[in-house]
């Protein structure tokens, strides 16, 4: 039977050729039949796999949308951190701001921004308090990380950003 090379588009990078080894039952017409977890399936022969592998690995990503089933105060909650990771991001990107123009510097590394971000819950925000640090400081993370990517070259400057549809 030979082996079964399945893909299997995914976040990160797809179109990859993964091997697995073929089911020992076919169906009628005599080919393996796929495993449930993988949609797509094909048996390969040696020359179209040289001819698949030579090929780059392209990336793709697939964009999944939730609905939350559960009480008021959850989507309360939800709503609430949403705008304190919205607010934290506009707050922490007008400070890297205003640090530059007076100083010509601006400290846009992860650590920074941290120690910004527990000066100004203590002193201008305590209702910040309430969420957790696990919750809010990844929106630090992610500004830290836009600015390498503008910096690199890669990506616009951050831009501030603004409330959404229904929140």
């Amino acid at each position: 039977m030979g082996i079964m090379y399945l893909t299997a588009p995914s976040v990160g990078r797809a179109g990859g050729i993964l091997p697995f080894p073929a089911h020992s039952r076919t169906q009628q017409d005599g080919m393996p039949i796929p495993p449930r977890c993988l949609p797509q399936h094909q048996t390969l022969d040696a020359t179209s796999l040289k001819a698949l592998n030579a090929k780059p690995l392209k990336r793709s990503y697939v964009n999944v949308r939730y609905r939350l089933r559960g009480k008021r105060k959850v989507y309360r909650y939800l709503n609430q951190l949403a705008g304190a990771n919205r607010y934290l991001w506009n707050a922490a990107l007008s400070q890297c701001q205003k640090n530059y123009k007076e100083t010509g510097k601006a400290n846009t590394s992860f650590f920074g921004l941290t120690k910004w971000y527990k000066n100004h819950k203590h002193s201008e925000t305590p209702w910040l308090k309430e969420y957790l640090k696990v919750l809010t400081r990844p929106g630090l993370k992610d500004l830290s990380n836009a600015y390498k990517e503008f910096f690199r070259g890669g990506r616009r400057f951050p831009k501030f950003k603004k409330r959404k549809g229904k929140e």
